[in-house]
């Protein structure tokens, strides 16, 4: 009997080893047929859908599409508001997140985006937002909603260094 426990055991090893998935390669997807003048990179054969919704308020558009697969899922929202400032933009989306009540605190910052850590009822979670700033608009992206329940650190840290 310990010979066939022994035995399923070496199995199970080499069967969950040969299971390790490669990383998924990323490639650049243009996101302009889908109304974002902008390129992201993306693992390959990744999904575009609408995001948050596209609005218009006035001379203001706005265009959201969500880019997902597997553990990589982003929001893309793009402001079609001329004029702005890289730094003014990025302060704003620091001090909302930081003026939300259950931010923790920032993890990683760069000139382009932040990670952060917020408390949730199981714990902790993590989100970022990177910031582009074009002639013409201006792009925020963020993690999408995760109906599965919350990012990992880890999960929020390749979707940002994929960008």
């Amino acid at each position: 009997m310990k010979k066939f426990f022994t035995s399923l055991a070496v199995a199970a090893t080499v069967f969950f080893a040969s299971c390790s998935s490669e990383p998924a390669k990323i490639v650049e997807l243009d996101l302009a047929s889908h109304g974002i003048e902008y390129k992201v990179n993306a693992p390959e054969g990744a999904e575009v859908t609408d995001g948050l919704g596209n609005i218009t308020l006035g001379d203001m558009k706005v265009v959201s599409k969500e880019i997902k697969k597997d553990d990589f899922r982003i929001n893309v929202m793009s402001f079609n508001t001329p004029n702005q400032e890289l730094a003014a933009k990025l302060a704003e989306e620091k001090k909302d997140a930081q003026d939300d009540e259950d931010f923790v605190e920032i993890i990683k910052e760069d000139q382009n985006g932040f990670i952060f850590k917020t408390k949730t009822s199981d714990g902790s979670a993590y989100d970022f937002r990177k910031v582009v700033v074009k002639e013409n608009e201006y792009i925020i992206i963020s993690t999408a909603l995760n109906l599965f329940g919350e990012y990992s650190e880890e999960e929020v840290q390749t979707m940002y260094n994929t960008l």
